[in-house]
């Protein structure tokens, strides 16, 4: 069972102890899941259970889809929630690979810090499960502490968690948050942002920008070169500014982004032009 004064040791230890029995059960409810995304009608489907494991932890794995393309790779969080005298711990396994399993943990100080800077009165469970309900890949950066120490910035849907990472990357302890109200715009703009950008649908980006049988893109592309050009604007400035949390790797998946967008289009209009 984790407990509030484990060692980064005892914390990965604990985490790969359990693991197998989570991804079980995973593997088990996924079952149930593709039969619920099949049926649905309206999207994104979400299903979310409680599992305690013989070692006593209690987790949570959340699974959800945004279209029918995660039918089989549902979008998956899992975490376990232990309350202390202390405080409320969350543990949050970042990758459920068996042989490279991370730990993130969510101490106290963090819930204290993120009641008050979100302005509610009490960290609930129904808090805590929206802030680990995440669309796309979890988005950290690693950085040099004066300390000597390594430490990590993991973005979350409002804001910002800091903290360091220990074991080899495999713990890492997030101490503090910060919103966005807090930083620079354009550091959390941009930092959150792209991994939306990165993750988004093809198929629905012709929904939502209503592309018809013509063709006609030329405004749209024009729109959206501009709105990739402010973007590498922004990250040269988080390069100067705040390269604390600029990523190098993010930034270069926008601009191969950028290509295949392009692509696309110039696919689109040759389709168009030979319907005309």
């Amino acid at each position: 069972m984790y407990t509030a004064n484990m060692t980064p040791e005892e914390i990965d230890h604990e985490s790969k102890a359990d693991l197998e029995n989570i991804l079980a059960k995973r593997d088990y409810k996924k079952i149930e899941f593709r039969r619920k995304v099949l049926k649905a009608k309206q999207f994104p489907v979400t299903m979310r259970y409680e599992q305690r494991t013989v070692r006593k932890n209690r987790w949570f794995i959340t699974m959800l889809a945004l279209s029918k393309k995660n039918i089989n790779q549902p979008l998956t969080s899992i975490y376990c929630i232990h309350e202390s005298s202390n405080g409320k711990f969350v543990y949050e396994l970042s990758q459920d690979d068996r042989d490279n399993v991370q730990t993130i943990v969510y101490k106290p100080h963090f819930f204290s810090r993120y009641k008050e800077r979100m302005g509610i009165e009490e960290c609930s469970e129904a808090v805590i499960h929206k802030l680990m309900n995440r669309v796309g890949p979890m988005t950290v950066k690693f950085h040099s502490l004066e300390n000597g120490n390594e430490g990590i910035v993991v973005a979350l849907e409002e804001g910002l968690g800091f903290g360091e990472s220990y074991r080899f990357r495999t713990v890492h302890l997030i101490r503090t948050y910060v919103s966005k109200e807090m930083l620079f715009n354009d550091q959390i703009e941009h930092f959150d942002n792209g991994e939306s950008i990165r993750n988004y649908d093809i198929k629905q980006m012709k929904k939502d920008w209503g592309i018809r049988e013509k063709f006609d893109l030329s405004e749209k592309k024009n729109e959206v070169k501009a709105k990739f050009y402010d973007m590498k604007l922004n990250f040269a400035k988080l390069r100067t500014l705040a390269p604390e949390i600029y990523n190098e790797e993010l930034e270069r998946s926008v601009s191969e982004l950028y290509s295949v967008f392009d692509f696309i289009i110039e696919e689109f209009q040759k389709e168009g032009s030979s319907k005309e």
